[in-house]
């Protein structure tokens, strides 16, 4: 690899918080994975710390909302990025010039301009992700039950064909990141040319170790495992209701771990309610929220990581349950089919609601009684995560790509899209 001589790098992470969740945490890793190569100014409105040498500039602080609905809203639609891509123009419009390039990492979604960005000498955007919906045949059953505001991001098409200040923002990128191929439909095609798939997301794989699943009193059990918010896109009441296809010992032969918090009250009730009315209330248990090292001890315990999100950009619980030997059961769409191969775990087509679960039946009824065809898959699952999602790996490929963009031409033509990570 014809590495780059060092250059002087603005990063743009709105959030970015080395033990934060979702995007501040991704942002942070970005920034620790872009600062072993260049010398770094970061642009946030976090309060953080920062790798040794990284250059810090807080142009904006976040907001803060007393309010609970407003919290939540700020949350998905980031009214405080709007103050701070401004404050960020301003201060760095003088001395925008001594940077080589500026990359914005966050926010991730594709419905925010950059001011810092179109100033640049040379422009990475991304990586994107989010602003997909669920499969058509879904919509109705499952979009119905968001709440108002999520519905917002359903303008992010319209934005992109037709707003001339997000239009100027990728014009001016040289380099477009998208989480995955997927996001090509939502992107307008003028773009294509110019864009890379890497995920938003990584594991320091050296961190998470598979362990053997317990013999014991519990050996003959099946050990599921669901973790993520308990929101409607994210599907586990298809994996509730796959369980409830079960006959009466098959289900006395699993057991199904529900970890996560920041759910919707709704729709965690009609997930408990279908748990009772469907004779699984010894199977399924809700744990709530768990801490990292609880949720990691779960990982190892788990035989497979049950996960059929149907608008997933990303998938950091996907990264880590793999990196524990856990093979995963998916919905093959969005991030997590970026990750989980044939090898590693079990891809479902998202037909219709039925047909995913009929086959989610299928699946975990063929292991009851035979874990040991989860053994190759186990191997496989933590294959994956160190050869292509690791951070160190995706660094290199990330070196790479700044090279390109800093020494090379402007990209032509969408058959230029051949370089990524992942499968």
């Amino acid at each position: 690899m014809n590495m780059l001589s060092r250059k002087w790098v603005l990063v743009s992470s709105f959030r970015c918080l080395a033990n934060g969740k979702s995007e501040g945490y991704s942002g942070y890793k970005w920034l620790e994975m872009i600062s072993k190569f260049h010398d770094v100014t970061l642009l946030t409105a976090d309060e953080t710390s920062v790798p040794d040498g990284v250059r810090l500039f807080r142009p904006s602080e976040l907001f803060s909302f007393k309010n609970k609905l407003l919290r939540r809203m700020n949350g998905e639609i980031s009214f405080d990025y709007y103050r701070f891509d401004w404050a960020s123009g301003k201060k760095m419009a003088l001395c925008i010039g001594e940077y080589d390039l500026v990359h914005q990492v966050v926010p991730m979604a594709p419905r925010y301009s950059s001011s810092v960005g179109v100033l640049g000498k040379k422009f990475i955007l991304g990586p994107i992700g989010g602003g997909q919906r669920v499969p058509p045949i879904f919509r109705k059953e499952v979009e119905g039950n968001e709440e108002w505001f999520l519905k917002l991001r359903l303008l992010d098409r319209l934005r992109l064909e037709y707003d001339p200040f997000l239009r100027k923002t990728y014009h001016a990128a040289d380099m477009i990141l998208l989480v995955g191929r997927f996001m090509l439909g939502l992107i307008p095609e003028e773009f294509h040319g110019k864009c890379r798939f890497m995920l938003e997301t990584g594991i320091d794989a050296a961190s998470y170790r598979p362990f053997e699943r317990p013999d014991g009193n519990d050996g003959n059990v099946l050990n599921l495992l669901y973790v993520g918010r308990v929101v409607p896109y994210k599907g586990l009441i298809y994996a509730l209701r796959a369980l409830a296809g079960l006959l009466a010992d098959e289900k006395r032969a699993v057991r199904f771990w529900v970890i996560g918090d920041r759910g919707e009250s709704a729709y965690l009730t009609a997930c408990k309610k279908l748990v009772i009315t469907s004779g699984l209330a010894s199977v399924v248990e809700f744990l709530g929220f768990k801490n990292k090292e609880e949720i990691v001890n779960y990982y190892q315990r788990a035989d497979l990581f049950v996960f059929p999100s149907l608008a997933e950009a990303g998938g950091n619980v996907l990264l880590e349950a793999m990196a524990c030997g856990c093979p995963a059961l998916i919905a093959n769409c969005g991030g997590p089919s970026e990750i989980v191969t044939e090898d590693s775990g079990y891809l479902i087509e998202p037909k219709d609601p039925e047909y995913l679960i009929d086959e989610m039946t299928r699946v975990i009824r063929s292991l009851i009684g035979h874990r040991d065809r989860l053994a190759g898959m186990r191997r496989e699952a933590r294959k994956v995560i160190e050869q292509k999602f690791d951070w160190s790996r995706k660094g290199l490929v990330m070196e790479e790509w700044y090279r390109e963009v800093i020494e090379g031409p402007k990209y032509g033509n969408a058959g230029d899209v051949t370089c990524r990570v992942g499968k």
